[in-house]
This record gives C-alpha cells, sequence and structure tokens, in this order.
C-alpha cells in the first residue's frame, strides 16, 4: 500500500508513506466431524507476520526526513474449519481462528466464507469473503488493522 499527498501546513512539503504485508497461517487439523456431507476440523498453529512501512516528508521550512521500520512477528492460534456437500459438485466452506493472546499480538482473528466447486477429486476453485484482524504493538511499533474483502482460489490435490 502506497499514499501521497501535501501535508497541513508549511513545516514539510509532501508525505508519501509504503507499507508491505506479508503474512501466513500455517496449522495441523484434526477431523471431528467426517460424513458424506459435512467435515468439521479443529485446528492448532501460527501466523507469521511481516511489516515493513516507511514515510517520507519532502523539505517545506523544516528539512525533509524518512523513516522507515519493519517487525516480524509469530502468533499462536487455534479455530475450526468446515464444509458442507450442497449437491452436484458445489459446497459451502468457511474457517474461523484466534490467536495472539498475548505472546506476540494481543489478538488475531479471522472468519472466512466460501462457495465452492468441485471438478473431481482433485481439483476446485471456489469464491467468497475474508475478514482478518490484529492487534500487535512492540516498543514504539502499532500495528492495528483489520483487512476484509473478496477472496477467490483453487485447490490442486496431488
Amino acid at each position: 500500500m502506497s499514499a501521497n499527498g501535501a501535508t497541513p501546513g508549511r513545516l514539510f512539503g509532501r508525505a508519501e508513506v509504503d507499507t508491505s504485508t506479508f503474512f501466513a497461517t500455517v496449522a495441523g487439523f484434526y477431523r471431528v466431524v467426517a460424513s458424506e456431507r459435512v467435515n468439521l476440523d479443529v485446528l492448532a498453529g501460527a501466523r507469521v507476520w511481516y511489516v515493513d512501512s516507511e514515510i517520507d516528508l519532502s523539505a517545506g521550512l523544516l528539512p525533509g526526513r524518512s523513516v522507515q521500520d519493519d517487525e516480524t512477528w509469530v502468533d499462536p492460534l487455534i479455530g475450526l474449519r468446515w464444509s458442507t456437500q450442497l449437491g452436484r459438485g458445489f459446497f459451502l466452506a468457511g474457517a474461523a481462528d484466534i490467536g495472539g493472546f498475548g505472546v506476540a499480538s494481543d489478538l488475531t482473528w479471522e472468519l472466512l466464507g466460501t462457495l465452492g466447486y468441485q471438478f473431481s477429486d482433485r481439483i476446485s476453485v471456489r469464491a467468497g469473503y475474508r475478514h482478518l484482524e490484529v492487534d500487535y504493538e512492540s516498543g514504539g511499533f502499532v500495528w492495528d488493522v483489520e483487512l476484509s474483502g473478496p477472496i477467490i482460489g483453487a485447490t490442486f490435490r496431488f
């Protein structure tokens, strides 16, 4: 993400902010319900975060200045995932997890819901909506963010 614009007042000319974020969730699953129509798994794992932010202020009355900071952390998490067969290859799937617990972030959580189509035992596609939040603070670094939006994906099993 990036943004730029004029600063209020004349102390600096313009401001530019660039932020790069990477996160990945790694978890193990245990199936607690397995039927022809419904599957339910419990999960435990971790979410790895990397955030790099830079702010550049161009000269105004004061000389220009640039500040950069990055942070990496790992949050433990627990959760559920489920799927329901609708028939004719269609299925609903969802997942929910919660973590952080003050180990790294104070809290991180995610909700995901998708509608999918199974082409074969090995190939499926899905589309849906995802909401992910994290509240992390360490020293002067604060990352309190909500990420929401549509999601699409494909699964290829070997």
